[in-house]
């Protein structure tokens, strides 16, 4: 009985034994399949993502129905509804105007030059603000301090500001 070899080599040498030949092919061999297994289990760990995506989804709104913001089960395990707040500055004048009035203006970083410089400083100097800045007008946010404003007021509508809330689980 003659036996098909476990290779064909591309090209004729004499260099290469036979051997060498054979433990090439099985280490290709092993590569091949260990790469399949490997495909096979991404595919595994992805779906096990997507189902557990969509159970944090369900707890989330089941937890908001019911009112709990917190949850643990016998064994220990705890979910907790944790809150997300974006913010966007759509309109600075009217959020500084708005942060002045609550004493929060302090959130707003002010930067000013340019064209802008000398309007913003008569908006600012009307108000009983006096900032003497050359450059663009560039306003940017303590981000984590206006979160915090907006959290700790429960509006969805604050003048020069857009709001985007939403929720997800965390499950430990």
């Amino acid at each position: 009985m003659i036996t098909k070899p476990d290779y064909v080599p591309e090209m004729k040498s004499d260099s290469v034994s036979e051997s060498t030949l054979k433990e090439m092919a099985g280490m290709v061999k092993r590569i091949a399949k260990n790469q399949e297994k490997l495909a096979k289990a991404d595919k595994k760990v992805k779906d096990i993502k997507t189902e557990i995506q969509t159970e944090k989804e369900l707890l989330s709104d089941s937890m908001e129905t019911s009112g709990l913001m917190q949850f643990t089960t016998s064994d220990g395990t705890k979910a907790r509804v944790l809150e997300h707040i974006g913010t966007k500055i759509i309109d600075p004048l009217a959020l500084y105007e708005n942060l002045k009035e609550r004493g929060e203006q302090s959130i707003l970083k002010v930067a000013i030059s340019g064209s802008h410089f000398d309007d913003f400083r008569q908006y600012l100097v009307e108000r009983g603000t006096d900032y003497d800045r050359e450059g663009d007008v560039d306003v940017t946010c303590h981000h984590k301090r206006l979160s915090a404003y907006v959290r700790e007021r429960e509006e969805d509508e604050i003048p020069g500001l857009k709001i985007s809330r939403s929720t997800s689980v965390s499950v430990k």
